[in-house]
């Protein structure tokens, strides 16, 4: 391994001799690693992958994310047969402390991952909601009332000027005696990227209550397209560092939408100049999860769930619930996945849109874990899709949560990752 120190607290990682790629990041003398590595040091290992399917930085938790052919569902299982007696001793045991982020070296950018700090922040974050309508006014609301640790200010912005003003109103007349929250203040167009997080709400199209719409989500795609379009190049003329979560339907497709939108220059050439895939993130999983929660409480036979049961896939159509990880049942599987799946259409037979469960499983209290770095479900890129999982934000790098998966659960995620 070729170690470089390029300052006091960076050092890079690579399995070749890089020292010319890499020189103007260098300093004159003393660049080659000769010392101990400190706790405090931040450690990239570089790699150089095609960006349209690798990601361009992660966590590097166990050995076998130094290197792989191709990165797809399989990174969900964890392979303990890998050979590491060919790797450098020293870079395992970094591995092994959590110290090291892989960083592909093919993403013009990627030196941008060397300077900035990745959630979770030491300060509290600045957050940005992108529309105002059902979700976004819920959301808002719940990140008022439980943000007050994690989030200083809450900017909003919606085409509606009316919109602003009222929820500027009501929400700075939430008060309880010295209890501290979050700020809310109303943002002009040009202010909207500047922040940590962006969340990004905005639908211009949602199936009527009663439509014969079957899978409402993506009956979305074509319209709310347009707009993440819109709001993607707007991230890239911004240079926006921070990160871009999407809460619209359908989420994982609307993630893409915004990675290929903001990477495409205006003569129409993917230079991925914009959006990062770790700047991305769908956040539809979690009320997926939650629903999966409801129906295993409520049935004895799906009563696993709750200790054992994992989540997977889009937030919709193609949808995979685990009854258990440790005790997998195929049929109780598919069993607590279309239950989950139908969730949605229970609560619009009943004459409502079923927004506020969403807005606050997967985008309050899921947007509330990534910023503590804790685990929580989302989408994250790899391959060239955007999957939902389990995964956590680390100082250096996402984590995503891979465990021993049944060979029967492999084979449903392996048709949902084709499918996407």
């Amino acid at each position: 391994m070729n170690y470089y120190r390029i300052t006091e607290d960076i050092i890079l990682i690579c399995d070749r001799n890089i020292q010319y790629e890499i020189s103007e990041y260098l300093s004159d003398k003393d660049y080659l690693y000769d010392e101990l590595i400190k706790p405090s040091d931040k450690i990239f290992y570089l790699i150089d992958k095609n960006p349209d399917l690798f990601r361009r930085s992660y966590l590097v938790d166990r050995p076998e994310l130094l290197d792989y052919v191709a990165e797809d569902i399989l990174l969900l299982n964890r392979n303990s047969d890998i050979d590491i007696s060919t790797i450098d001793k020293q870079l395992l045991e970094l591995i092994a402390n959590h110290q090291v982020t892989a960083l592909n070296i093919s993403y013009p950018n990627w030196v941008d991952c060397l300077y900035k700090d990745d959630l979770p922040l030491e300060r509290p974050v600045k957050l940005n909601i992108v529309g105002l309508g059902d979700v976004g006014g819920t959301l808002l609301t719940g990140l008022k009332l439980l943000g007050s640790d994690f989030i200083n200010t809450i900017g909003i912005y919606d085409k509606d000027a009316n919109k602003m003003l009222r929820y500027e109103q009501e929400m700075q007349q939430i008060h309880f005696d010295e209890t501290i929250m979050p700020k809310v203040k109303i943002l002009d167009e040009s202010e909207i990227f500047n922040c940590d997080i962006l969340a990004f709400t905005v639908a211009s199209f949602i199936p009527p209550v009663g439509s014969e719409v079957i899978d409402v989500r993506m009956a979305q795609l074509e319209h709310n397209s347009k707009i993440i379009n819109i709001y993607a190049k707007l991230a890239r003329n911004a240079k926006f560092k921070g990160l871009f979560a999407i809460l619209s339907d359908p989420v994982d497709q609307l993630c893409k939408v915004a990675f290929d939108t903001s990477n495409t220059n205006d003569n129409g050439v993917k230079d991925f100049n914009g959006l990062a895939s770790d700047q991305i993130k769908g956040f539809g999983l979690g009320v997926m999860h939650a629903r999966a929660v409801y129906h295993s409480k409520n049935n004895p036979q799906y009563k696993n769930y709750l200790r054992e049961g994992r989540a997977y896939g889009p937030h919709g159509k193609g949808l995979v619930i685990a009854n258990s990880i440790e005790n997998y049942d195929e049929t109780l599987s598919q069993e607590l996945t279309q239950l989950t799946i139908e969730s949605n259409l229970a609560v619009r037979a009943l004459g409502y849109k079923p927004y506020i469960a969403p807005a606050l499983s997967s985008g309050c209290l899921s947007l509330l874990a990534t910023i503590h770095g804790e685990w929580h479900y989302s989408s994250v890129y790899f391959g060239g899709k955007f999957v939902g999982c389990k995964n956590r934000h680390t100082k250096n790098g996402v984590e995503i949560e891979t465990l021993k998966l049944p060979e029967l659960l492999i084979n449903r995620l392996q048709e949902t990752y084709a499918s996407l």
